[in-house]
């Protein structure tokens, strides 16, 4: 079975979570388990968006914009990473920053994901509007 542990958006507690998930199923027999560093890819991306601000100041004013394009492009690369991997399933370590279209289009693709609240209960409303597009929900 091929796993993809979805990293989180954040560096402490909830990236814990993740390497948790991604050690526990890097021991087990049959399983082949490959990292998607999202906070890493949200980093790139977010200085990137920060380059195009200080050579655009008159974009300054449509800072929510400019992050959902970060969250999006971070997100795809997710997707990419999933498909070029071809994996089985897909955990997704933290619902914080995913953008909603990556994983509607893994759920299109027809793979399996596992969405952990490990933002619960203070992104409850996040985690319920992104339960429509994975397999599995946990808290």
């Amino acid at each position: 079975m091929k796993v993809l542990v979805w990293w989180s958006a954040a560096d402490w507690s909830t990236a814990d979570v993740a390497r948790g998930y991604y050690n526990a199923f890097s021991r087990m027999v049959g399983c082949e388990v490959r990292k998607f560093p999202y906070n890493d890819w949200l980093r790139y991306h977010s200085h990137a968006m920060g380059m195009y601000v200080e050579e655009h100041p008159d974009r300054k004013d449509g800072n929510e914009e400019l992050q959902s394009a970060v969250m999006q492009l971070a997100s795809e690369k997710g997707l990419a990473d999933a498909i070029r991997f071809d994996a089985d399933v897909v955990i997704v370590t933290s619902g914080m920053g995913v953008h909603p279209d990556a994983l509607y289009m893994l759920k299109r693709l027809g793979y399996t994901i596992v969405l952990l609240c490990t933002e619960s209960p203070y992104d409850d409303e996040h985690h319920a509007y992104l339960a429509q597009f994975v397999d599995l929900v946990t808290v």
